[in-house]
């Protein structure tokens, strides 16, 4: 449904469910004297999707909002009204949207 960049990380936000994704450009190899050793990789996104919740989500894109406390969404389906932050959902109404 959409997808919202948050923290270095891409929030992906289903119809029923909310899952993370690390953005992982590079790898460390090493650390030494001159800085940190890093490679580049072929896999910038992992192949799994971390499920934050399958509770929760949203049938409608444009009811997701990003600010910079938070990413705040509603579920129309379960009647709450969510916010995202500190890798953690928590749902601040219920059944009054």
């Amino acid at each position: 449904m959409k997808l919202v960049e948050w923290q270095n990380n891409i929030l992906v936000i289903f119809e029923h469910g909310i899952g993370l994704l690390p953005i992982n450009e590079r790898v460390m190899a090493g650390s030494g004297s001159g800085g940190d050793i890093v490679l580049n990789t072929n896999r910038v996104l992992p192949q799994q999707i971390n499920m934050i919740t399958t509770d929760y989500g949203t049938q409608w894109p444009d009811s997701v909002i990003k600010t910079e406390f938070g990413i705040y969404g509603v579920d129309t389906v379960a009647k709450k009204i969510w916010k995202f932050a500190n890798n953690t959902i928590t749902i601040i109404s219920e059944r009054k949207i």
